[in-house]
């Protein structure tokens, strides 16, 4: 995989070459996205994510667990949305941000050993 120093936006004019190989000019009507995801996305999600995403994430048996377990605190918030004090929905949603961060981090962790 080529290095490139790009970050968080990924733009080329008509007549610029693709920043991961030289096979693809931009031209009016060309597709770079399709381009980029069909022939470079492990370039791609870098140089727009940092850190490359598990495969599939949202097949796996973690992820189906961290979503089930948001769901239902979600479901108990809403059931109890006339008697929820301030600070209860507070907690409840920073415990929601913690187990989303513990398993974001845990993927990027795991990814860039």
């Amino acid at each position: 995989m080529k290095d490139i120093d790009i970050s968080g936006m990924l733009a080329i004019g008509n007549g610029e070459p693709c920043p991961f190989c030289k096979d693809f000019i931009m031209e009016e009507g060309a597709d770079f996205l399709k381009h980029c995801l069909d022939k470079h996305p492990e370039e791609l999600n870098k140089a727009l994510f940092i850190a490359k995403p598990k495969p599939e994430y949202w097949l796996e048996k973690e992820f189906v667990q961290l979503i089930a377990h948001i769901s239902a605190k979600l479901r108990i918030m809403r059931e109890a949305e006339d008697s929820l004090k301030e600070e209860e929905y507070k907690l409840t949603m920073q415990s929601i941000y913690y187990l989303i961060q513990d398993y974001y981090n845990e993927v990027i962790t795991h990814e860039s050993d």
